[in-house]
């Protein structure tokens, strides 16, 4: 069966994923922070390590922490003489004795940076899912709600989680399809912006404004449409011209 639902940030899943998000965007800014300040380029990278899912490691498991990075040119160069071969997705491992992964350990324990981040598993909240557990999931956020599509062999129509609203898959569909269309319109903007050279630093914000809908840049017929809050000259292939 499919069934589709808005999902309310007050229910247990939304609580839950929401608190996923927060983990994983402040690993995110930690790790953004440390590359800039030992100058590391790549922005592809794995954190990982044996230990807990979902909270920070101790001072005991710090050993445990991992950082591998798919370095550029310039990694190399800077850093060739502490990082593995490559494995067979490319990525290199910081030696575990290199002075660069004892501090990235330490301060992963010292700033209380989760590690291993679970997303929750959406068949944990619905009981005639939980003893099977087999279910697949698509889910998005826009304009401030959750949709979520739930397909299972055992999911039955009378078990509804408290907190999901449910809705016709049509919906569902409609609000994807133009959820993509947000997304196509914020890679157009950060394209163009990579381009030019020129990407602000509040780059990533406006483009999650846009996949929010709270910034539209083009109309219904396709024109240009420029954000009130950009006074500035506006095109969408010659931003901020």
């Amino acid at each position: 069966m499919e069934r589709s639902f808005i999902v309310s940030e007050e229910s247990r899943y939304g609580k839950n994923f929401n608190e996923y998000v927060k983990m994983a965007e402040q690993q995110k800014k930690f790790i953004d922070t440390f590359f800039k300040e030992k100058g590391i380029k790549t922005n592809e990278y794995r954190v990982g390590g044996n230990g807990s899912c979902n909270s920070p490691f101790n001072e005991d498991d710090k050993s445990d922490i991992r950082l591998s990075i798919i370095p550029t040119e310039e990694d190399l160069t800077t850093y060739g003489k502490y990082l593995t071969k490559p494995d067979e997705y490319g990525l290199c491992y910081f030696k575990k004795n290199s002075k660069i992964a004892k501090e990235f350990s330490q301060r992963c324990v010292d700033e209380q940076i989760v590690i291993n981040l679970y997303i929750p598993r959406v068949s944990d909240y619905f009981k005639s899912l939980g003893y099977y557990g087999g279910c697949s999931r698509q889910q998005f956020e826009y304009k401030s709600k959750l949709y979520l599509k739930v397909e299972g062999e055992y999911l039955r129509r009378d078990d509804t989680p408290e907190g999901f609203e449910e809705i016709k898959l049509s919906e569902y569909y409609l609000m994807e399809e133009e959820y993509e269309e947000m997304k196509n319109q914020a890679q157009i903007l950060y394209d163009n912006f990579l381009v030019s050279n020129r990407v602000p630093e509040y780059i990533e914000s406006v483009c999650l404004d846009i996949l929010m809908g709270k910034i539209v840049l083009f109309d219904a017929n396709g024109k240009p449409k420029p954000p009130k809050k950009w006074k500035k000259k506006w095109h969408p292939l010659t931003f901020f011209s």
